[in-house]
């Protein structure tokens, strides 16, 4: 993960992770399973049509909202094809006492 937004984003995520934010956040678990490589366009693909969660066509920025939100595009744009390893040790989510993460790779 580049070094630049590496902090920023374990942060981000530690905390949408646990709670309402995102499917499946808020369940009761005994430890956090986390895919250790993220996810990207395939490369014969391009960013700006590609996949279901492209953010071109999975969000509508508000009218007053679009210009901050082409910048969001544009960074997209730049980096959909690219793939980071998770470092588990970053994620700072909260598990009960005994309680453990692991990236997937690890698990299998």
């Amino acid at each position: 993960m580049p070094q630049d937004g590496a902090a920023d984003s374990y942060d981000i995520y530690s905390d949408l992770l646990p709670g309402h934010e995102i499917e499946w956040g808020d369940a009761p678990r005994s430890f956090w399973l986390i895919e250790g490589t993220t996810t990207a366009e395939p490369l014969d693909s391009p960013c700006a049509t590609g996949g279901i969660m492209n953010p071109h066509a999975a969000i509508q920025a508000p009218q007053s909202q679009k210009g901050a939100f082409a910048e969001v595009l544009a960074d997209f744009d730049r980096r959909c094809h690219e793939r980071y390893q998770h470092d588990g040790a970053q994620f700072h989510l909260k598990l009960p006492s005994g309680c453990w993460m692991m990236t997937v790779e690890s698990y299998i």
